[in-house]
């Protein structure tokens, strides 16, 4: 009895450490290969990242020496780490601005990454992020200027600070479920934008933004395609935002069945609001002060809001979220020249109020930590 005893925590023994050596390798990025070194004194070093990233193979590193790079573009379509000695001294610069294009931006530089790439401990500058594959990691960086297209789903953006965007959207996810925590989003015209649906939003800093979060209907440039839902915004503090967090609706292309629970917002201009533009306009999100927006009543119903702190919440009660309705009538004209009777939209009864609620509003903030900024 005592030998099968025996034999048995053997096996259990082994069948643990095969476990944890699994679990370990899973996590822990691409390790095990060489490392190429940009930058730096050392023979043999390279003296341009993408040089050192040709000669690279999955699993890989590159290393970059602190510095000052001037890129005219980076494509990553290995299975590699891209790593900056210091995010705040190894600085990659392309000179140029950002100019609006749809909700993307032209950018004088472009990270185009692949599938299971990390970059991480650069301060990049005027660039365009573009994450056309899956299971890439864009951690602790600083991003100026700068704007992230995650064109993929089962992307990671954590831990950066993303300042100063000031034309386009600092991130914006086109694809279902990326993930987006622990951020620093400061200063941007538009600081996430989502459309689709089940992306993870928690524990960002969203300060000083025209808006903080944007949810929306997909859409390809003033073409809209789809819809957005099923989304978890959780554990954000939105923080002296003109506005914190926006939910717009166009047509008949929902926003609908996300979750916005126990994120603190503090000291907006407006908390947060939906609206719906029933007509087609170039500008999809205008000012607050020039919104002339209105919202269907099943996008409102179907959003959940749950145990958020309010600043401005009166301590009785559920915290009302404002916002418009309107109805929309079709009336037929005769064209001229096809003798055709076109349908249009006009809205009716526009700007009636409708309201969300916070059935459990929290009485105190959260104790969310700040990412560094």
């Amino acid at each position: 009895m005592k030998r099968f005893l025996v034999i048995g925590i053997i096996l259990l023994i082994l069948f643990c450490n095969i476990s944890f050596t699994t679990l370990s390798d899973e996590n822990s990025g691409n390790l095990g290969g060489k490392t190429l070194y940009v930058g730096g004194t050392g023979p043999g070093n390279y003296t341009k990242i993408q040089d050192a990233i040709d000669n690279a193979s999955d699993g890989d590193t590159v290393f970059v020496y602190s510095g000052t790079y001037y890129i005219g573009g980076i494509e990553i379509y290995k299975s590699i780490n891209l790593v900056g000695e210091d995010k705040y001294n190894t600085i990659l610069k392309a000179e140029g601005k950002l100019e609006p294009e749809g909700d993307k931006a032209n950018v004088s530089a472009t990270l185009s990454v692949g599938s299971d790439v990390l970059i991480t401990g650069f301060s990049f500058d005027y660039f365009l992020f573009e994450f056309i594959n899956l299971n890439s990691i864009l951690s602790n960086n600083i991003l100026n200027n700068s704007c992230v297209w995650l064109a993929h789903s089962n992307n990671y953006i954590i831990n950066n600070i993303i300042t100063n965007n000031n034309i386009s959207f600092a991130i914006i996810a086109v694809e279902p479920k990326c993930y987006i925590s622990g951020n620093f989003i400061s200063g941007n015209l538009y600081g996430i934008g989502l459309s689709h649906g089940s992306h993870i939003i928690s524990n960002n800093t969203f300060s000083k933004n025209n808006y903080g979060l944007i949810m929306y209907p997909h859409y390809t440039y003033a073409i809209f395609s789809g819809s957005s839902g099923n989304i978890t915004v959780y554990g954000n503090t939105f923080i002296e935002n003109n506005c914190g967090l926006y939910i717009y609706r166009y047509l008949d292309r929902m926003v609908r069945w996300n979750k916005i629970n126990h994120n603190n917002f503090i000291k907006n201009s407006v908390h947060a609001m939906f609206v719906d533009n029933p007509v087609p306009r170039l500008v999809p999100f205008e000012p607050i002060s020039q919104n002339t927006g209105n919202t269907f009543i099943d996008v409102n119903l179907l959003n959940r809001w749950n145990n958020n702190y309010w600043d401005d919440w009166n301590g009785f009660g559920p915290k009302p979220i404002k916002g418009k309705i309107a109805f929309l009538v079709r009336p037929l004209y005769l064209n001229l020249e096809t003798y055709e009777y076109v349908p249009i939209l006009i809205p009716f009864f526009r700007g009636i109020p409708f309201y969300n609620f916070d059935w459990h509003p929290a009485k105190e903030p959260y104790d969310i930590p700040v990412p560094e900024a």
